[in-house]
């Protein structure tokens, strides 16, 4: 039994990131892709009137801040090559806090690259 919406939607990406057949219940039937279709839209439905909400964006940032300021401190250090790690819901925070909603909760093995220069030539 599923508490959330969420809950299910991960347990079909389960299914789909492995190439599995949709789970089947001898009462109910089979799960079939018009299904699978049917929650994804109502998952993005939910996530666009949360991703409006204010408390959502707070919670965001409180939750990303972390990540942000280590980004700001390493673009003053003069590393080549620096990797972050996290969660999809790490991601989904970030995205939030920069304002991009595409209706999707980031796939397993999500990435996400900033590429950031420096100007070392300064003119006066």
């Amino acid at each position: 039994k599923y508490k959330s919406l969420v809950h299910i939607f991960d347990a079909l990406n389960a299914y789909l990131c492995h190439h599995e057949k949709l789970p089947c219940h001898s009462i109910y039937g089979c799960v079939s892709p018009s299904h699978v279709k049917k929650v994804l839209s109502y998952v993005c439905l939910l996530g666009t009137k949360l991703f409006n909400s204010h408390a959502y964006k707070h919670s965001s940032w409180l939750k990303i801040y972390g990540f942000l300021n280590g980004l700001v401190e390493e673009m003053h250090q003069s590393s080549k090559f620096v990797l972050f790690s996290g969660h999809d819901i790490s991601l989904e925070s970030l995205k939030s806090v920069l304002s991009f909603s595409d209706c999707l909760i980031p796939p397993y093995a999500s990435r996400l690259i900033f590429e950031i220069y420096s100007n070392f030539f300064f003119f006066a």
